[in-house]
């Protein structure tokens, strides 16, 4: 039996991070049972396989106002994430990684981070407080480079840093 993986993102536009998402998702296709859990209800942009599942949110938590979609949300990803009942996720995002975590909680299953964003950033800001402490809930943290390890290993202490570098190359 194939294991099955979630990726959570905020989206499936089209950018940087959602060509990560479409790229690792194709290619973990022909091996894991994958899911796209987004957090918004956009078109993909990025061609995904057929047997990828991709779940958003309905228009009742969506097209609600940006207090309200956040209350709800945290709810439509745990039942979410609960109901597919995969073996291992990874938030994609550092924006909404914690938040992602927060929601996840206590869940059994293997939970990861991937930050994508540049080092600097990663140690800046809201994010750069509390990413720190909400990692240590996971099982690791995606980086993209041996360098970004070594920097975010400083601050992220209490975290196993895995070097997850650029998924272009994966491409047949």
């Amino acid at each position: 039996m194939r294991k099955k993986i979630i990726l959570i993102t905020p989206s499936l536009k089209g950018g940087g991070l959602e060509r990560v998402v479409s790229t690792y998702a194709n290619y973990g296709s022909k091996i894991y049972d994958l899911y796209i859990v987004c957090l918004d209800n956009s078109k993909p942009f990025y061609t995904l396989e057929s047997n990828i599942k991709v779940f958003q949110p309905r228009d009742l938590i969506a097209n609600r106002s940006r207090f309200l979609r956040m209350m709800l949300l945290p709810f439509w990803i745990r039942r979410t994430v609960k109901n597919i009942n995969g073996d291992a996720c990874c938030s994609f995002g550092e924006k909404y990684n914690s938040f992602v975590i927060l929601s996840l909680l206590r869940l059994k299953i293997q939970l990861y981070a991937a930050n994508r964003a540049s080092t600097v950033s990663s140690l800046n800001g809201f994010t750069g407080l509390v990413n720190p402490l909400f990692y240590r809930a996971t099982n690791g943290v995606f980086v993209q480079t041996q360098y970004a390890k070594r920097v975010l290993q400083k601050r992220y202490k209490h975290c196993t840093l895995i070097v997850l570098g650029y998924p272009f190359s994966m491409r047949s």
